[in-house]
């Protein structure tokens, strides 16, 4: 029969030498299984102004809102400010028909272009940026 491995309270109640060890393992652990299960945040979504960011809670991302009108098939621009090019968007919502696709304009640091198949008139498009 092998042999179980002590749990983290016999190692911390036994006075191990390593039991800090065990112990910030056992923190961290925990930390990680909070922020996996359910714990994500995009960040703010009923506070935030027209043509404004806000970084995720817990994510190298942004939550943009922008008010667009742009024709169809013209890029239009988000500001993200990440400091980085992203590395992927999705649209959370919109409140307009059309597909929202990438603009030709080059990706910067501070700026991601798009497109949208039809025409847009001041309509609000939320945007997850990472």
């Amino acid at each position: 029969m092998a042999n179980v491995p002590p749990t983290f309270k016999h190692v911390i109640a036994k006075g191990d030498p390593s039991a800090s060890n065990w112990k910030s393992l056992r923190q961290t652990y925990e930390q990680v299984a909070k922020i996996i299960n359910g714990k994500l945040s995009l960040g703010q979504t009923s506070a935030q102004l027209n043509n404004t960011t806000v970084p995720a809670d817990n994510m190298d991302a942004i939550s943009a809102l922008v008010n667009v009108t742009v024709a169809a098939n013209t890029d239009f621009v988000v500001t993200h400010n990440l400091n980085r090019i992203p590395s992927g968007w999705l649209v959370v919502g919109k409140a307009a028909p059309g597909d929202i696709y990438n603009g030709v304009t080059a990706w910067t640091p501070t700026q991601i272009y798009f497109r949208s198949t039809l025409a847009i008139a001041g309509t609000l498009i939320k945007f997850l940026i990472w």
